[in-house]
């Protein structure tokens, strides 16, 4: 396997670990995440034991992420992140393209609206898992170079795709003459 594919293989595959390690916990320590991921699940897609299935997604997020980060289970975690990614990314966009707007906690963080952009999120992991699974485990000890370099290249992409949004609705800032006067008034 040639050094740009290890690299390309090992970088999806840490992706997608680091992308189920963050939800999994933002799941595990919000319990108003958990809540109103239940409360979606329940109305949007009806589900009636919608509890037990974050449980479920929950465990299964963090199982895979154990998978994709243990050398030997790399592409069963790969393979398996990959098919938890299509049954996100199938209820997300039943919930988009309906007539309610739900809103989803996926990463244990405030509400946002559940839009083309989540289902797009998702659809990505499925081809970074479906790499990483193709490429399989880096030959070499579990943190080889290509692979710490995966990791580092992951935990970069992550943090800036995880404020995509956000990016993306930057505007100029425009000066505040009342934040000024205020400020202004307040050290005399």
């Amino acid at each position: 396997m040639s050094e740009p594919v290890a690299l390309l293989g090992q970088t999806c595959r840490w992706l997608v670990c680091v992308v189920m390690v963050v939800a999994a916990v933002g799941k595990l320590r919000h319990r108003d995440a958990r809540a109103g991921l239940a409360h979606t699940m329940r109305r949007g897609l009806r589900l009636p034991a919608a509890a037990g299935v974050v449980w479920l997604l929950l465990a299964g997020e963090a199982l895979t992420a154990v998978g994709l980060a243990v050398p030997a289970w790399q592409r069963a975690g790969a393979i398996v992140a990959a098919a938890l990614s299509v049954v996100l990314a199938a209820g997300a966009a039943v919930l988009a393209g309906g007539t309610e707007r739900y809103a989803c906690q996926c990463f244990g963080t405030r509400p946002r609206l559940i839009t083309g952009w989540v289902v797009a999120r998702n659809a990505a992991l499925v081809v970074l898992a479906g790499i990483a699974a193709l490429v399989g485990p880096s030959p070499g000890p579990p943190l080889a170079p290509t692979s710490a370099a995966g990791l580092v290249l992951a935990v970069v992409v992550a943090a800036v795709a995880s404020r995509a949004q956000e990016i993306a609705r930057l505007r100029p800032a425009t000066a505040n003459t009342n934040t000024n006067t205020t400020m202004t008034r307040a050290r005399s």
